[in-house]
């Protein structure tokens, strides 16, 4: 089954919501999510990133991950997904594909630990990051 991911706006913030069926697929749904809040340059491809993340537990990984990647766009002004991701315990190893960025669309801003949760329910992950907007 494919993941599922959609943005709930949510006052000042916008929560990200996701299902998928793999802790690897939450977290490239949640890097899909950040980058399409960008409008790419057709063809202004920039060499491929390396990230590697540890945290406490599994939600943290998850609003770490998401601020890694905010932080990245926001430097280098691009818009980042996973070529490949890897999540083993609360470490995340992962290649990014980045598409230089001709403007923001949403200016998020960061992860929050509010309303942040990850779960496995019924044989599928579920996802919740907060972001500022």
């Amino acid at each position: 089954m494919r993941p599922y991911c959609r943005n709930v706006e949510h006052d000042a913030d916008c929560k990200l919501a996701i299902h998928a069926d793999t802790l690897e697929e939450v977290f490239s749904a949640a890097a899909r999510i950040v980058a399409a809040s960008g409008a790419v340059h057709p063809g202004a491809a920039l060499p491929d990133v390396e990230v590697t993340l540890e945290a406490a537990d599994v939600p943290a990984l998850l609003a770490d991950w998401v601020n890694e990647l905010l932080y990245l766009s926001e430097v280098h002004g691009a818009a980042y997904v996973c070529a490949r991701v890897s999540v083993v315990g609360t470490r995340l190893t992962a290649r990014l594909r980045a598409r230089r960025v001709r403007e923001w669309r949403t200016h998020f801003k960061a992860a929050t630990y509010h309303g942040l949760r990850i779960e496995h329910v019924g044989g599928r992950w579920r996802a919740q990051v907060v972001v500022d907007v």
